[in-house]
């Protein structure tokens, strides 16, 4: 029986990323995602095609300033979980979320947008859904709607790298 190289590389990169992971290496998960599929693209913080994806097995702190494709992004995540932040999107923008195992869920809101929602949150009634998956200390994958649409759409990426 003929076995497929192919799997056999994958197979021993998965290998050898539960060995790094295992000794603490940061980016082993991402070594794993790259080596059975790839969802990373050119773009800023790389693109969700492959939506949804993977968070870090190992536990990431949002805090801190992120370059995003919506902007100069700066968050802070609370000990309970929450997470805040502003971006520079329009002056005034800011974010209300919460985190779970490395994904953040929560809100968008801005003085202004495309669209304008029937109710208002944060005093706005430009606002939105988002969902940040933290697959690596430096980068964050992600996908934004309008109003209370849910998130995943095929054009609706928010994508982050963190600033050092």
């Amino acid at each position: 029986m003929e076995t497929n190289p192919t799997f056999l590389i994958a197979m021993r990169t998965l290998a050898f990323a539960l060995v790094l992971t295992l000794v603490g290496c940061a980016d082993a998960g991402q070594l794993v995602r790259n080596s059975v599929g790839s969802t990373s693209s050119g773009s800023p913080g790389g693109s969700t095609s492959g939506w949804p994806v993977a968070a870090a097995t190992y536990a990431v702190d949002a805090t801190g300033s992120w370059t995003t494709n919506w902007g100069t992004m700066t968050l802070r995540q609370l000990d309970d979980g929450r997470v805040t932040g502003t971006y520079s999107e329009d002056g005034g923008s800011r974010i209300d979320a919460q985190v779970t195992n490395n994904v953040i869920e929560g809100y968008w809101i801005e003085p202004t947008s495309v669209q304008e929602c029937s109710t208002a949150r944060g005093g706005s009634r430009h606002w939105g859904r988002i969902q940040y998956v933290l697959v690596s200390q430096d980068r964050f994958v992600g996908k934004y709607s309008y109003c209370d649409n849910a998130v995943g759409d095929a054009n609706d990426d928010w994508t982050g790298t963190r600033v050092r």
